[in-house]
């Protein structure tokens, strides 16, 4: 038997506002997402995620919103823990990137060592504080590896799941132009653990553009044109 889909909402902007991609649950629900899913028997809206306000600074380990970023993992692995304690399959609608680490947290607790199929056009593995904007959703990827363990708070340490490179396939990066120029040593050296391509080849983690006035957490200011209470972007999370 399929497991009967359980929506949960996570409206969260890792740029430290409660705007822009964090109204996505809401603008998919408007636009007929739970109507689709409601055709298969079983299904189940769960609502939103009651998340922390953020502050729009960076905090110790030198991420945007540190204190909204930990009690949104944390909310997360509880509601996917819980939705699959109910043999429900929890579908994520985000909000931003970093929701797939409270979702890889709570697979984790169940099978020690997730799987995760990683669709984005950026690798996501900047260091916290070299981050040009201090987004968590700049380096949530290198977060679940790991790469950044000796430098980042201790209550944000305890929160994150510990996923393997082996485990893990990156589909679509495509941002070591646009990053090349300013790639520290550093970062490079991180993108070993997910390609096997020769250095100079591999892709890095993004910059980020300045916010777009209009949206809040858009990023693509060169071509951003959809109506003003549409979501940016949206984020599913493996939790299967």
């Amino acid at each position: 038997m399929p497991y009967e889909v359980e929506l949960i909402g996570v409206p969260t902007n890792s740029s430290g506002t409660a705007d822009g991609v964090a109204r996505a649950p809401g603008v998919l629900r408007e636009r007929g997402l739970s109507a689709v899913l409601a055709s298969r028997p079983g299904f189940t809206d769960a609502g939103d995620l009651t998340l922390l306000a953020p502050q729009p600074r960076r905090g110790p380990s030198g991420l945007l919103a540190e204190d909204a970023l930990i009690a949104m993992i944390e909310g997360v692995r509880e509601a996917v823990r819980a939705a699959r304690a109910r043999r429900r399959f929890p579908l994520l609608a985000g909000g931003d990137c970093p929701v797939i680490l409270g979702a890889l947290a709570a697979l984790q607790a169940e099978r020690d060592q997730p799987g995760l199929l990683f669709v984005d056009g950026h690798e996501d593995a900047w260091p916290p504080r070299a981050s040009p904007t201090g987004e968590a959703a700049d380096c949530e990827l290198g977060l679940a590896l790991r790469l950044f363990d000796a430098g980042l708070d201790s209550r944000l340490h305890s929160v994150l799941p510990r996923i393997r490179a082996e485990d893990v396939i990156a589909v679509g990066p495509r941002d070591r132009g646009e990053l090349a120029p300013r790639a520290s040593r550093h970062r490079r050296a991180s993108c070993g653990h997910l390609s096997a391509r020769p250095s100079s080849q591999r892709p890095t983690a993004r910059p980020r553009r300045p916010a777009c006035p209009r949206h809040g957490g858009c990023t693509q200011t060169s071509t951003c044109s959809p109506p003003a209470n549409s979501p940016q972007s949206t984020t599913r999370s493996p939790a299967a």
